[in-house]
């Protein structure tokens, strides 16, 4: 397989996860750089908001663990299409950190996502938006 073929997948970015355990300050900051609340959600007791400015989406939401401490971003999520075949083809490939293609109630029609882990241990979620 070519090894370039994820590329067919991939659309962009589709947003920046923060965690946070100050999550009104959160706001309250990327709003004052001009970000919009485009969608808020509640997921088991913890609150999650998107902002949008221009192309860049964050997802802000609540966690008791957080690093609190500079760069402490917790992923990065890529915009992909046909997720479950995506996550099969990567499967053996990459170092995979999610067992299986997962799923949350997040803006109309629910997300679902699987992450891998980079050579420096980052986070990147490979994230499908349902219609």
């Amino acid at each position: 397989m070519d090894k370039y073929l994820y590329k067919l997948h991939i659309k962009g970015i589709q947003h920046i996860g923060i965690p946070t355990q100050k999550y009104q300050e959160t706001l309250d900051l990327y709003r004052s750089l001009g970000f919009d609340i485009i969608n808020q959600e509640n997921y088991q007791g913890h609150r999650v908001a998107f902002l949008r400015i221009h192309n860049v989406m964050l997802e802000v939401y609540e966690s008791e663990t957080t690093a609190d401490a500079t760069d402490s971003i917790d992923h990065i999520a890529l915009s992909v299409e046909k997720v479950d075949q995506l996550f099969r083809e990567m499967q053996g490939v990459y170092r995979l950190r999610s067992t299986e293609v997962e799923q949350l109630p997040y803006w109309k029609s629910d997300i679902r996502f699987f992450k891998v882990e980079g050579p420096n241990h980052e986070v990147i979620e490979l994230c499908e938006m349902l219609a």
